[in-house]
């Protein structure tokens, strides 16, 4: 842009976040130090436009959990699983000693990884390893009733069991899916069990409505509880100035409609205000977020530059052109 010399009327920034699989510090001092823009995209999900992001929380649980069970007899070695609290785990692992038979036991939760905005395209190790743990019938009755709780979330991706209501997945006349609620890491640390819920409230879900489902269920089973991690979710209207604009420079790329779509998963997007998430990953693609491998063909990367510089271009100068 810099070298064609274009007629802006509006100046352009670019911003390079450094963390955000992290506590968002970067953005904090970007907030205190530099100017608000008036409006921004991340690329940092799929087209089209995501209006809509679903929140974020993540419930810390810890229960006190003697490894000795049996009568002294038999103790637990290990039990983890999950290694980032926004990832469907694949692997799971539990290993106990039984001194009566004199052997060490070793069961295996194993699953596939994904985003833990999308959990039904993935598996769950951690519960499927609590389903393997209660068919041990062991005699450790606190374990076994973590173990039916974490249990009673296999299959269940939106958080039914917890209490999390989905009766109306829409706000505001648009669709925003269902909230997701997943385990996404469980560590036996001394004699301390940790559980991660990762939570993905639609809009119109609050966070007193969290609060309130993990208050009723650490009375029931026991545990103690707290919020590590917080967003709320992200709506912007669609009547936004820049929206046509951003639609436009899509359809001329890509021939297809410009439109919009809620997001499952968080971004930078709620960073600042009047942000929304838009690309790179077209429809029909794959999107290899947190998995193994994760990748984008050269093709969609040159699409997606053809489509924000065409954007970025009418945005700033005011009108359209063919040919950047």
């Amino acid at each position: 842009f810099k070298k064609l010399n274009l007629p802006f009327t509006r100046s352009l920034m670019f911003i390079v976040g450094t963390s955000e699989e992290g506590e968002w510090t970067d953005m904090e001092s970007f907030r205190r130090e530099f100017t608000i823009p008036d409006f921004s995209f991340t690329p940092d999900g799929a087209f089209p436009i995501h209006n809509i992001e679903k929140g974020y929380a993540d419930v810390e649980i810890t229960i006190p959990l003697e490894r000795k069970f049996g009568s002294g007899r038999s103790s637990i070695v290990e039990l983890a699983g999950g290694d980032s609290p926004n990832t469907i785990p694949s692997t799971a692992r539990f290993v106990y000693r039984d001194s009566r038979e004199g052997e060490t036991v070793t069961l295996a939760g194993e699953g596939r990884s994904v985003h833990s905005s999308c959990p039904e395209q993935g598996d769950n190790a951690i519960t499927r390893l609590a389903l393997l743990i209660r068919k041990q019938n062991l005699d450790h009755p606190a374990l076994n009733r973590m173990m039916d709780f974490i249990g009673c979330l296999h299959g269940d991706c939106s958080g039914c069991f917890l209490g999390f209501k989905n009766d109306n997945p829409y706000y505001k006349g648009e669709y925003t899916g269902d909230t997701k609620a997943n385990p996404t890491v469980i560590r036996l640390t001394g004699e301390e069990l940790f559980l991660n819920i990762n939570i993905r409230h639609r809009p119109g879900a609050t966070r007193e409505q969290i609060e309130e489902i993990f208050h009723r269920l650490s009375k029931e089973f026991g545990f103690a509880w707290r919020i590590a991690g917080y967003q709320e979710p992200l709506y912007l209207s669609r009547d936004n100035k820049f929206f046509p604009l951003m639609n436009r420079a899509y359809e001329a790329v890509t021939g297809l409609p410009g439109s919009f779509s809620p997001a499952g998963g968080s971004s930078y997007a709620k960073a600042l205000p009047n942000c929304v998430c838009w690309g790179p990953v077209f429809p029909g693609e794959e999107d290899s977020c947190h998995r193994e491998n994760e990748k984008m063909s050269l093709e969609s990367i040159t699409r997606c530059i053809e489509i924000y510089g065409r954007f970025l271009f009418e945005a700033c100068t005011g009108s359209r052109r063919q040919q950047l």
